[in-house]
């Protein structure tokens, strides 16, 4: 059968095509669930998700319920009703979720296709990469970055440099590329017209340059868009030249599906309005980053160890030109960009532009490893193993752990390992306050107010929270001095092992006791 519909696709060409009922397959292990005890075969899901590809068209994600299909016996279950539709079915009917309602006597649930054209709001601006090959680019630039007077302290002065430049740039990409898809439309009409002219009279010379110059105009076009669609997909593992196939174009499209939110689950209730769903994700998001109102305990008797003077002066030395533009030219361009929508891109582009501005902002801003981890448990498991002896272990899960960052806490910590206050005063401005906007389907929401947590991606959030996570170190270590807490000891002349970490891992080891679980418990 599938190949059938394969062949009849094939035949009958591209359209607003929609195959939808109960395929009994599945496309991934999670799909399926206690069917005769074992696992959906390899062959049927990669045969099923051939199918689809060869199909080219888009898997519609479930809203209400995970699985389609349920077995009397309570147990068995899976998904295998699916609405499966073309790129240009998505186009033509917008916005669609597609819902499990509730069965009766049936053992399979009922999908219904909603269909709506909701306004999520305005789309940040982004930089696109590909206006750096443009011939006036850099001029357009320069001209916007020179004219710009703006007074104040350097960082400001940058940031309205940005904002108007953002403005210029968006301007100039109306001029250049706006309206893509009507100019690409007008450029074909205009050479099919000089085509047909051609045939029937021929062309004059300078009709005939007239039509190369619309050729070049419209290769110029459908390269940029093709780079607009490549960046847009964020993709890692196709080349910018396969952007222009069918599966590329249909891989966006899976994405964007897959990742878009059209309804939200809040107290038992379902939500489908743009409106509250932006109310409940900034909602969420407010409480989650809120600060607690917990007293938290000193560790006023807990040695750490201290910075010298020499490293301190080492941390606090003032940044050159070279280091600067050495982190700039050493990080991806495509990566995500800030808020203000300009990636590393810009930034290596036009370096010779604002490099100066850049420089000043920094002056006036002056005014162990995982495998090893891994390989000391298995040896502590090992040991125990030979030598017959019980040992605890015991995992401790940070929730969200860098979003549970207690920002008083991590002060109190920079303080005690003997940072100095220039540095600490860098790390509360850098660190400490600032507001945050989410995207809900590529529009921001209004600012949220941050009260604890640090940056994700930001490279030194790993190295801040080593050393609110040593703060446990030190309690463990002192638990062991005061013989609160007996670690495990690997072979007889072999180091006393209490607790490993690695970024937000804990692990504590030591004898099979109650003592022991006791102190953790009061840790």
């Amino acid at each position: 059968m599938w190949n059938n519909i394969v062949m009849s696709k094939a035949g009958f060409g591209c359209g607003n095509w929609c195959v939808m009922g109960d395929f009994n397959a599945v496309r991934e292990p999670n799909d399926r669930r206690g069917v005769n005890g074992v696992l959906s075969s390899n062959m049927e899901m990669r045969d099923f998700g051939g199918f689809i590809e060869d199909l080219e068209l888009v898997d519609l994600p479930l809203l209400g319920r995970r699985f389609t299909w349920y077995h009397a016996n309570g147990i068995a279950m899976s998904r295998i009703d699916r609405i499966l539709v073309s790129s240009e079915w998505l186009e033509a009917w917008g916005d669609i979720s597609v819902w499990v309602c509730s069965r009766d006597v049936s053992d399979h649930c009922p999908l219904v296709v909603k269909i709506a054209n909701n306004e999520w709001g305005p789309k940040p601006f982004r930089f696109n990469n590909n206006w750096i090959d443009h011939k006036h680019f850099k001029k357009v630039v320069e001209e916007s970055w020179r004219g710009m007077e703006v007074s104040g302290w350097m960082s400001f002065v940058f940031k309205e440099k940005l904002r108007g430049l953002k403005g210029r740039l968006k301007e100039w990409n109306m001029v250049e590329f706006g309206s893509l898809e009507s100019r690409m439309k007008n450029l074909v009409e205009d050479i099919r017209e000089l085509d047909v002219k051609g045939e029937i009279m021929g062309l004059d010379s300078n009709e005939v340059v007239l039509r190369k110059e619309f050729f070049v105009e419209l290769w110029k076009l459908q390269k940029h868009k093709e780079a607009v669609l490549f960046q847009r997909s964020r993709s890692n593992w196709l080349r910018q030249g396969d952007a222009n196939s069918s599966f590329f174009h249909n891989s966006v499209r899976v994405r964007a599906k897959w990742n878009a939110i059209l309804a939200l689950k809040v107290d038992n209730m379902w939500i489908e309005s743009p409106l509250l769903i932006r109310e409940a994700v900034v909602n969420y998001f407010k409480n989650h980053f809120e600060a607690s109102a917990t007293i938290r305990p000193k560790l006023d008797e807990v040695p750490f160890s201290l910075l010298s003077e020499e490293e301190n002066c080492a941390l606090t030395a003032t940044f050159s030109l070279e280091e600067i533009q050495k982190v700039v030219m050493e990080s991806d361009g495509n990566k995500s960009p800030g808020p203000d929508g300009f990636n590393f891109t810009f930034l290596k582009s036009c370096w010779d532009i604002i490099k100066g501005e850049i420089r000043v902002m920094f002056d006036q801003f002056h005014g162990r490893n995982l495998v090893d981890g891994v390989m000391v448990v298995n040896e502590v498991v090992d040991s125990a193993k030979r030598l017959g002896k019980e040992c605890l272990i015991f995992k401790v899960d940070f929730e969200k752990a860098y979003d549970s960052v207690d920002w008083g806490f991590l002060e109190y910590m920079l303080r005690r390992f003997g940072f100095c206050d220039v540095w600490i005063g860098w790390i509360r401005a850098c660190v400490f306050g600032g507001n945050l906007s989410v995207l809900v389907n590529g529009s921001p929401t209004g600012e949220i107010n941050i009260q604890r947590g640090l940056k994700q991606g930001d490279p030194l959030a790993p190295f801040l929270f080593l050393l609110v996570a040593e703060g446990f170190g030190g309690v463990m270590r002192r638990a062991g001095e005061l013989h609160l807490f007996k670690g495990f000891k690997v072979q007889n002349e072999g180091p006393m092992i209490s607790h490993l970490q690695y970024a937000d891992d804990t692990l504590c080891i030591g004898e099979a006791s109650v003592d022991n679980l006791w102190t953790l418990k009061a840790i």
